[in-house]
């Protein structure tokens, strides 16, 4: 079982990384193309909203009252099937045309803010959240943000990457002059 605190630990990894990144971004990074129809800035965006979008599930959780692994299932039960599927396709325009550099902050925002959330739950809550069956499919990122923003911050990192020439050289003797 994953414990709490190697969870914390990855996410203030995560969200330090997250803050060099941005400030070292100029405003030209920030609209590279990251692959697949998506820019920096987007991709930023889709983290910040991520974020958001789990402390607001946290804070529904803690107000319910949510203490066991049968509450937050009945809860995932509960939601329509396809809200999972298709939604950052769906949200890609609004985070592609948003301004890029106010994205990139809110992203550090989002991440600074849901990492106090995670930091003072109830330990009740987190256990059940550890221990749901969902923790194995897609709860992980629930409680370990480092996961996810590292995912996207490698990726940023490949896009930004100088590109390497090719050779020309094949190897072959004859290409020696």
């Amino acid at each position: 079982m994953v414990d709490f605190e190697s969870c914390l630990e990855s996410n203030r990894i995560s969200q330090q990384r997250l803050r060099c990144m941005v400030e070292a971004l100029s405003d030209e990074d920030l609209r590279r193309p990251v692959g697949g129809g998506w820019t920096v800035s987007a991709t930023l965006a889709h983290l910040a909203f991520w974020d958001q979008q789990i402390e607001r599930w946290l804070g529904e959780w803690e107000r319910r009252g949510f203490r066991t692994t049968v509450e937050l299932e009945d809860w995932d039960r509960s939601l329509d099937g396809e809200y999972w599927y298709g939604l950052n396709d769906e949200l890609l325009p609004e985070w592609s045309s948003a301004e890029p550099r106010k994205k990139a902050l809110a992203a550090i925002a989002a991440a600074n803010s849901l990492d106090r959330k995670i930091e003072s739950l109830d330990l009740e809550l987190v256990g059940a959240i550890l221990g749901s069956v969902l923790f194995k499919t897609r709860i992980p990122w629930v409680l370990r943000r480092g996961g996810h923003r590292n995912e996207h911050l490698d990726q940023i990192e490949q896009a930004l990457a100088p590109r390497q020439p090719r050779s020309r050289h094949t190897g072959s003797h004859d290409d020696i002059a």
